[in-house]
């Protein structure tokens, strides 16, 4: 986001630069308090009816019609980093690395591609180079609503004391690969990735599971010092996963 504001910057006189920020942060909490007002599938026409009173707001201005570009494009990044930031903590294997590459090769090719505009001729060609970033970036926002939806993602996580270290930690099931699913978890407010156990999916054996979509569920023991979760696919006895901490290991039981 910084790197491209930048480049927009550059393309602006030197004492314009401040006042071309200060703008586009005004008209971006103004597009946010816009589209809170609006229903979630019109998204589109709202974005621009937000454009129509911003441009009014700044004269039709060449620069005004960058702000408000960009203005609409801050929205749509730092919602679209959201929704790819829950995609990346919840998927998984073959699928993570895809997406990992999906995005960086996306992202590589709305730079290009939208900056081609500022070797155009003619200042007009600026807010269209701004609003090539907003607009690639909606649809861009668009696609990982879809995937955030209805991917292979981990379950929704459960948050929980699963390492018994006196801090709630975000707990997932990463759906199956090679016949066995991943328990993972995000420990406190820390962005690293733990890997708890990998627990198979087969129906004839006691150390596994029937099916590879469990409902995870915290569950207190009485007597027990940290909380277990519990892996329940319906089909197969529950097993119960917990973190035993005289021997520093994990520790499951089943029933």
């Amino acid at each position: 986001m910084k790197h491209i504001l930048t480049c927009l910057l550059i393309l602006l006189p030197l004492s314009a630069r401040a006042d071309f920020d200060r703008d586009r942060r005004l008209e971006t909490e103004r597009f946010i308090i816009a589209l809170n007002a609006c229903a979630e599938d019109k998204e589109v026409e709202c974005a621009a009816q937000f454009f129509e009173s911003c441009g009014e707001r700044q004269n039709w201005t060449t620069v005004g019609m960058q702000i408000c570009s960009a203005a609409q494009h801050a929205h749509w990044q730092s919602e679209m980093e959201l929704v790819w930031r829950q995609i990346d903590r919840r998927s998984g294997g073959k699928f993570r690395e895809h997406m990992l590459g999906a995005q960086k090769t996306w992202n590589a090719w709305r730079d290009a591609r939208c900056h081609a505009y500022n070797f155009f001729e003619g200042s007009m060609f600026r807010p269209v180079a701004t609003d090539c970033w907003a607009e690639t970036t909606f649809d861009r926002l668009q696609d990982l609503r879809t995937i955030l939806d209805a991917g292979p993602l981990a379950t929704e996580p459960v948050l929980m004391d699963l390492d018994c270290d006196s801090v709630a930690d975000e707990v997932m099931s990463l759906p199956a690969e090679n016949n066995q699913i991943s328990i993972i978890y995000y420990p406190g407010t820390r962005d690293e990735r733990m890997l708890a156990v990998q627990i198979p999916v087969a129906d004839n054996r006691q150390d596994a599971l029937c099916s590879p979509w469990p409902e995870l569920k915290k569950v207190v023991t009485d007597g027990e010092k940290c909380p277990a979760l519990r892996i329940d696919d319906g089909l197969c006895d529950a097993m119960y996963l917990s973190r035993d901490t005289t021997a520093n290991q994990w520790r499951i039981d089943r029933n």
